[in-house]
């Protein structure tokens, strides 16, 4: 038999939930407030409350209800995982690598845990430091070559192209068909304007099937440069017959028809594409819609979702300055 007590508690939750859904972050820290008062057991509570005092971009009460929630928690390795990971979001670095300090005690090989460790000291600044973290776990770590990735991610982040990649030939010395490794190489390369490497790159990835879906939607993308968008399409079109609903060439159908100025197939397109929730494509997706929402006078809708894109997607820093053209507009409005 339910008790009133723990109907009580449901309808809280629920409620709760809703306000947070709909982006009432004021109502929803108030309910969450009052759950804890009755519930003090019911710590994911914390969690929603900083969640929306985050939103509201009050970063130090965000920090302290995560705070709240680690001290009640159990200390798994799973509960410094999620703070920590709320804490990198709202740009609490220091704190961030505490936290994952205090998880790796318990599992020093947890695969997160240890990438984060890497962001959170390069984020403060120590930039050696996190360098030789990753030659240092490279050795003995499981997820050496994960650390590796990373370092010529941050590598690329402050400009050192070259020396990214070497560390992407590092990588691929031991490994000549990893995905990721080929995969970023060449987009650095493309970044590089190293065109006739890249070209070779993605061709070889295609005859040797290394993430050949992904090769062939990239060699098609590269032909939107010279404005040839049937090559592009057909591209496309032979990727998703070789691998139905892939997201990615979704994307790039979408790109093709928003050159071609057929915004209504773009917008079909890239929504199919979000549709697959890839991380790897979705922002970009996302900030392609924003753009279309712009341009066909859809301001409001334009901000909403370059508002939600997080700050470390690679698309971030141009959304911003897409952002304050919107704002520009909207004021003159």
């Amino acid at each position: 038999m339910i008790t009133m007590r723990k109907l009580t508690k449901k309808k809280l939750i629920k409620r709760m939930k809703k306000f947070y859904k709909v982006s009432n972050y004021k109502k929803t820290i108030k309910v969450a407030s009052e759950i804890l008062k009755l519930y003090p057991d019911e710590i994911d509570a914390y969690i929603t409350k900083g969640d929306s005092f985050a939103r509201l971009e009050k970063y130090d009460e965000a920090y302290q209800n995560y705070k709240k929630y680690l001290e009640h928690s159990k200390k798994d390795v799973s509960d410094f995982c999620i703070i920590q990971q709320r804490l990198m979001d709202i740009d609490k670095f220091e704190e961030a690598y505490e936290v994952g300090n205090k998880g790796l005690e318990i599992d020093p090989d947890h695969e997160s845990l240890v990438m984060n460790k890497l962001f959170n000291l390069t984020n403060v600044g120590k930039y050696e430091d996190g360098f030789n973290y990753v030659d240092e776990s490279s050795k003995t770590s499981p997820h050496w070559r994960i650390l590796l990735h990373a370092k010529a991610q941050l590598k690329i982040n402050h400009e050192k192209h070259e020396e990214a990649l070497e560390i992407y030939d590092e990588i691929l010395k031991y490994d000549k068909n990893d995905s990721s490794a080929n995969s970023d190489k060449v987009m650095l390369l493309i970044a590089l304007g190293r065109k006739d490497e890249e070209r070779t790159l993605v061709e070889k990835m295609i005859e040797e099937n290394i993430s050949r879906d992904w090769a062939l939607v990239t060699k098609g993308l590269s032909y939107l440069e010279n404005k040839d968008y049937k090559t592009t399409m057909r591209y496309m079109d032979k990727t998703l017959k070789e691998y139905p609903d892939y997201g990615y060439a979704q994307y790039g159908k979408g790109c093709a028809f928003y050159f071609m100025d057929e915004k209504d197939m773009a917008m079909k397109y890239f929504h199919k594409a979000l549709e697959k929730e890839d991380m790897n494509y979705y922002w970009n997706t996302s900030f392609r819609i924003a753009i279309i929402h712009a341009e066909d006078g859809y301001l409001n809708k334009a901000l909403d979702i370059v508002d939600k894109i997080p700050p470390r997607d690679i698309i971030y820093s141009k959304a911003q300055d897409f952002k304050e053209q919107i704002i520009e507009l909207l004021e003159k409005k």
